[in-house]
């Protein structure tokens, strides 16, 4: 299960990467591992310490990120037509060069 502070992302080479790393605390395998280039990289076994001290600093970290997406939203001013248009020429381009 993804939290919605992590990230998946893919490219055009088509490789799966998941961030940050998954911690199955709750299982009684308490695996831990990340993916990346569609590769499993396991990580050592935690003690039952690092994991309650692992919990505590994500909620913490997803306290935060969710309190400064939500201020950002307030905060945020429209773009202007000019400025839409210049981040989708952007990203034209951007596709274009691996498509030629």
């Amino acid at each position: 299960m993804l939290s919605l502070s992590g990230t998946l992302s893919g490219s055009i080479h088509k490789s799966i990467s998941l961030e940050p790393s998954i911690g199955n605390w709750s299982f009684e395998c308490k695996s831990h591992y990340w993916i990346r280039h569609n590769d499993v990289i396991w990580a050592v076994q935690w003690s039952q310490e690092e994991i309650d001290a692992a919990r505590i600093y994500d909620r913490s970290a997803k306290e935060k990120y969710f309190e400064d997406a939500s201020s950002n939203v307030m905060t945020e001013k429209p773009k202007s037509d000019k400025q839409k248009q210049s981040s989708w020429m952007k990203l034209k381009q951007w596709w274009l060069q691996y498509w030629k």
